[in-house]
């Protein structure tokens, strides 16, 4: 028996998605008006946001690095992030960029020695969204790309960290805006680097906290402040130096829904589920004399069963660790 030999290609864009909504409402897409399409997309949108808040989506687990200010308390985080599930704080061998070619900062470890830069901070000549890629280099000439990250509406003076996603030890390594045309002004590179785990405080303990500009070597605590749009990282004590990191794991928010060529940002086992979520509201908003009778009651029960069995499914496997947290006043 002949078969595909292709595993996750075929692709349904959100005005396919839409059409299998109408059509398990019992109603042809013919008949769908344009207020309606636009009323079914924002039904789209909001069911992927209320994701959110129904569990942990494993495909929305994204890394995040931030550089450390001297006597910052509060840092700015990305959009859409909703939780920070783990920090780090990272320190290690800091060495400042030894040239600055173009849209480029190098750093040469000289001597012929090889090492592994861990990440690069480039501090950002002037504004606009900035795409940066690490890359390395045995000879300075051929250069291999070994991580990238995203800043857009980065300002003046903005520390922009990147990332590499390899163990291999190089002598050349740069950090390059890949879009903007600008001139690197400053950079640093970070090898040999160690990272300990922060402990997260809520707002109370954060609030009541009697000195919050304390400055140490090592920030030992956070506390994740979700706001409407754009949460803020309050950290404590204070950055006493520059070149250390946060290292967040984030959970973030599904990308919006777009443009109807567009696909949505969940994985396929998720598919079936959300276009049953979608249909099960679509179902009560449409005109009485388009829906069959008792079909909104079937989308319900289909949306639950459906929607269950994908939940049941985000897990990645491994096994439940329990830390127990004796407190040294037990006997």
């Amino acid at each position: 028996m002949a078969t595909s030999g292709t595993i996750g290609q075929t692709q349904i864009d959100t005005a396919t998605l839409l059409e299998h909504v109408v059509r398990r409402c019992g109603v042809l897409p013919s008949v769908i008006t344009g207020d309606q399409l636009d009323a079914m997309r924002n039904n789209l949108f909001l069911k992927l946001t209320a994701l959110t808040n129904r569990g942990l989506n494993l495909w929305c687990i994204k890394k995040h690095v931030v550089a450390a200010v001297p006597y910052l308390e509060r840092y700015p985080l990305a959009v859409g992030i909703v939780d920070v599930m783990r920090s780090l704080w990272r320190y290690g061998t800091y060495s400042p960029a030894t040239s600055y070619v173009a849209t480029s900062a190098i750093i040469d470890y000289g001597s012929g020695a090889d090492t592994n830069a861990v990440s690069a901070v480039l501090t950002a000549p002037s504004a606009g969204d900035y795409h940066l890629v690490l890359e390395s280099s045995p000879d300075g000439v051929s250069w291999t790309q070994r991580g990238s990250a995203v800043y857009p509406g980065a300002a003046v003076g903005d520390l922009l960290s990147v990332d590499s996603e390899s163990a291999l030890p190089l002598r050349y390594w740069r950090v390059r805006e890949t879009v903007l045309a600008v001139t690197a002004a400053a950079a640093t590179f970070t090898s040999a680097a160690t990272e300990i785990p922060m402990a997260k405080y809520n707002k109370d303990v954060y609030q009541t906290l009697p000195n919050k500009g304390f400055a140490s070597t090592q920030v030992l605590q956070f506390w994740f402040d979700k706001q409407d749009v754009r949460p803020y990282l309050w950290a404590w004590p204070t950055a006493l130096n520059s070149g250390p990191q946060f290292v967040l794991w984030t959970q973030t928010q599904i990308q919006d829904v777009g443009d109807l060529s567009n696909q949505i940002q969940v994985p396929q086992r998720w598919l079936d589920a959300i276009i049953n979520e979608v249909a099960a509201v679509t179902a009560l908003e449409l005109p009485a004399q388009l829906v069959p009778e008792g079909r909104a009651a079937t989308l319900a029960e289909m949306s639950e069963t459906s929607t269950r069995s994908a939940e049941d499914g985000e897990r990645d496997g491994a096994p439940i660790r329990v830390n127990p947290r004796i407190g040294y006043y037990t006997r």
